[in-house]
């Protein structure tokens, strides 16, 4: 059964028995984080998930299997290995097997407080800005918001910042624009930074991450999934 859309496939797995779920990352209407998220917390599922990505990225991986994922993939694979794998998964002993292979770091993630991080924001929608820095700041973050790429890198001219959130579309200088100079800056390369973006096609994610981005969100996104990308993160940093 083929569900092109997580809603799609929310109705299928909410109704149905499967030995196996094969989740893609990248879905025209959600995150595939958020669709494991939901799949490994509803208690009466118990299907194994095996995630694939065409995104190369540890913090994602990390993520993925701190929520419960069975088996990660990264594309381009075969379909002798998708198949070799897709076998594993549906033999009982090998979950074990598995579970026991997942980061400690989870653990840690959950630990980490965000009480006088200081994070810089660069989104040109003020209702966007507005929200990000709210639940950022309900968990102690010191959060500041600029409108464009170019203004953010001019804060970070003559400011630190444990992290950088930056939207994909803005004026004056877009996201990827604004990350790719970052990057290229020696003071600014192991600089935490999420692109935040309704721009969700596998091309522009791949883009993301080739230019140097730590995670990728789409939007509409959650308080609690920004909150525990950017703990991820800092973990991931330290």
């Amino acid at each position: 059964m083929v569900a092109v859309t997580a809603e799609e496939a929310a109705n299928h797995y909410r109704n149905n028995r499967f030995a196996l779920i094969v989740l893609d990352l990248v879905l025209p209407d959600k995150d595939g984080r958020e669709v494991l998220r939901d799949i490994k917390q509803a208690g009466a599922l118990s299907s194994p998930v095996l995630v694939i990505s065409g995104v190369a990225s540890d913090s994602i991986y990390l993520e993925c299997m701190t929520l419960g994922a069975d088996q990660y993939l990264p594309k381009p694979f075969d379909t002798d290995k998708l198949f070799f794998e897709a076998q594993q998964l549906t033999q009982p002993n090998y979950l074990q097997v598995v579970k026991t292979a997942i980061p400690e770091e989870s653990q840690e993630i959950n630990s980490v407080q965000l009480q006088g991080v200081k994070i810089l924001v660069a989104e040109d929608d003020e209702m966007q800005g507005i929200f990000i820095a709210q639940k950022l700041g309900e968990q102690g973050a010191e959060v500041t918001v600029v409108e464009n790429g170019r203004m953010a890198l001019e804060h970070l001219q003559s400011n630190s910042y444990a992290a950088v959130i930056l939207d994909g579309l803005m004026p004056v200088m877009d996201g990827f624009d604004t990350l790719e100079s970052i990057r290229i800056t020696p003071r600014l390369k192991g600089l935490p930074v999420i692109m935040v973006t309704a721009m969700g096609s596998e091309e522009n994610i791949t883009r993301g991450f080739d230019l140097g981005a730590n995670d990728y969100i789409l939007k509409p996104f959650s308080e609690e999934q920004l909150v525990e990308r950017i703990k991820s993160l800092l973990v991931m940093a330290a």
